[in-house]
């Protein structure tokens, strides 16, 4: 009966992971974003890239719930607002 309920629950776990990964939505979301070039010129070109809210020049880049997508969004460390995407 442990077995069939681990079973289930990786089953499950891999569907639901699946979905997430390939869903459009984020694909939509991530082609949303400005390219860093684009939020350069939007927001004012410094040295340094700032965040367009808070100022903060700390960034970090998220792949989602795969660490090793090449489609990733650069966040403000500071206030997590997503500033633009980038691909490797």
């Amino acid at each position: 009966m442990l077995v069939i309920s681990v079973l289930c629950f990786l089953v499950l776990f891999a569907i639901a992971a699946y979905f997430f990964r390939f869903f459009p939505w984020t694909r939509r979301e991530w082609e949303a974003l400005p390219t860093k070039a684009e939020y350069i010129a939007e927001h004012g070109s410094t040295e340094e890239v700032a965040c367009c809210k808070c100022g903060s020049t700390n960034t970090f880049d998220f792949g989602g719930l795969n660490p090793g997508m090449t489609n990733r969004k650069v966040l403000c460390t500071k206030c997590k607002t997503a500033l633009w995407r980038e691909s490797y």
